[in-house]
């Protein structure tokens, strides 16, 4: 059994965080990706992983949409996001108001990953684009809990783990508030940890920090910010290899 067509899945996990027989696990393909591999010896084919799957479960808005634009009038915040500062004025009032705040962040190995915060100084971890593919293990059922605790909860990620999350919790929870963007598809978490690898022995010293949207000298040149754990820093003039790269959806 196979839980979806593997050309079309994303690596959402809500396949995985679903089963109960634990016959789900994280497996990494010859690209570096993350997807689901079903145990078949603990596999009871209940299919509770397909009938949550996105893929098999293609969401249709035939609503019309209020379109918005705003930005953050903090001019520190704007330079510290990735885009307008939005996202930290949505988490900063969840959290003012009890709720929980989930994102991708950068975790001490380097490695992107969902996070939960509930703290206003923890906003920065979640804050700004990052080009990799998040792992979002275990995540969607920490959502759930927080939703059926009467929790207020802003998720934030890829249209794909958004619409992971909402076929997982196969519910309306009027305190949920969900965040995606116009995505050009996500690098493979194996590629950019080379890609660490190559910028650790071209600069002969190890990252301790990565901000992928850095607007110095200004906005539209989206370069790249390294933080070394000598405190000195690579700042890309132009576009660097990996954003270049990115932009032009060879990743």
């Amino acid at each position: 059994m196979e839980i979806c067509n593997n050309l079309e899945c994303t690596g959402c996990m809500a396949c995985l965080d679903i089963c109960k027989h634990n016959a789900i696990k994280q497996v990494i393909d010859k690209n570096g990706f993350v997807f689901p591999k079903i145990d078949k010896e603990k596999c009871v084919s209940c299919k509770q992983c397909q009938k949550i799957c996105p893929v098999n479960n293609q969401y249709k808005n035939t609503k019309s949409s209020i379109v918005l634009a705003c930005w953050n009038n903090s001019k520190k915040i704007r330079i510290s996001s990735s885009s307008g500062g939005v996202f930290f004025l949505l988490a900063e009032a969840v959290i003012k108001s009890g709720g929980i705040v989930y994102g991708a962040a950068l975790n001490e190995n380097l490695y992107i990953e969902h996070q939960r915060i509930t703290s206003l100084s923890d906003i920065k971890n979640i804050q700004g684009s990052k080009y990799v593919q998040s792992n979002t293990k275990g995540i969607f059922k920490l959502v759930k809990n927080d939703l059926e605790n009467d929790k207020i909860v802003l998720f934030s990620g890829t249209p794909c783990q958004v619409s992971g999350l909402k076929t997982y919790i196969n519910k309306k929870y009027p305190k949920l508030i969900c965040i995606d963007l116009v995505c050009h598809g996500v690098p493979s978490p194996q590629l950019f940890t080379d890609y660490i690898h190559y910028i650790t022995q071209k600069y002969n010293k190890p990252p301790k920090n990565i901000i992928f949207r850095y607007k110095k000298p200004n906005w539209t040149v989206s370069s790249m910010k390294i933080d070394f754990v000598n405190k000195q820093s690579y700042i890309s003039s132009k576009f660097n290899e990996y954003i270049l790269i990115f932009l032009s959806f060879l990743f």
